[in-house]
């Protein structure tokens, strides 16, 4: 019996949300643990826990300054990244906690309204942009935060391929790769029962990235079509 005939695949894209509440419970130490010294740039002791505090959050979009992203999603590649976060790990985890306020802060400075991550990895974008209002009568945030980037990112990989995504895979050594990342994400779930239950989940796009799940953050670059900022996810 060879591997491929264990592979499972979804008929159709869909997100299984695991959590009821996700913004409601503490953010776990393993999963987010920031840095402290996430990088060595002048900031007066009043911006040292909001970096874009001179930054009012009505100012969504600034057309014509330069984007700078916020040090917990900026890639860096000779340094340690900010924040320890693992693609794989499921969806239920990634939760806020009001102690954790800097995952609150905009995502870029100045803040913008949405922003498109992409990988050369990927076949996919994700677009992300702030949520609506949870709360009756309240107006939602109008920018993108770190932790909007975060849930995209969370979001997108917990969608299952489909068999014929999974047919676009190169070569068979990349399929062979998928394969085993799908294998070794599920013998990562040490419950028997929900292990069973992801097996029958199938591939996710999470697998692509081919056992390559940490995240080190996006750098940016210039879309040659439209011209339009696009953040490159980097992961190792």
């Amino acid at each position: 019996m060879t591997m491929m005939k264990h592979v499972r695949f979804a008929k159709t894209n869909t997100i299984h949300h695991l959590s009821k509440s996700i913004s409601s419970r503490p953010l776990p130490d393993e999963l987010l643990r920031v840095s402290t010294t996430p990088h060595r740039r002048s900031r007066t002791s009043s911006q040292a826990e909001h970096p874009y505090a001179l930054y009012k959050p009505t100012n969504v979009l600034h057309p014509h300054l330069p984007i700078r992203l916020h040090f917990l999603l900026a890639f860096s590649p000779y340094k340690t990244p900010a924040i320890h976060y693992d693609l794989s790990l499921p969806f239920s985890i990634i939760q806020q906690s009001p102690s954790n306020s800097i995952l609150t802060e905009p995502a870029t400075e100045p803040p913008v309204s949405s922003l498109t991550i992409t990988s050369p990895i990927l076949k996919w974008s994700i677009t992300v942009t702030p949520p609506p209002s949870l709360l009756p009568r309240q107006s939602p945030i109008p920018y993108v935060t770190v932790l909007d980037v975060l849930m995209a990112l969370m979001r997108d990989m917990n969608i299952p391929v489909t068999s014929s995504e999974y047919q676009t895979l190169p070569s068979h050594d990349a399929t062979a790769k998928v394969n085993e990342a799908y294998f070794q994400r599920c013998r990562n779930i040490a419950d028997s029962a929900s292990r069973t239950v992801e097996e029958a989940r199938g591939v996710k796009r999470v697998d692509f990235l081919m056992g390559c799940n940490k995240f080190l953050g996006l750098s940016s670059r210039t879309s040659s079509r439209t011209g339009e900022m696009i953040w490159e996810l980097n992961v190792a």
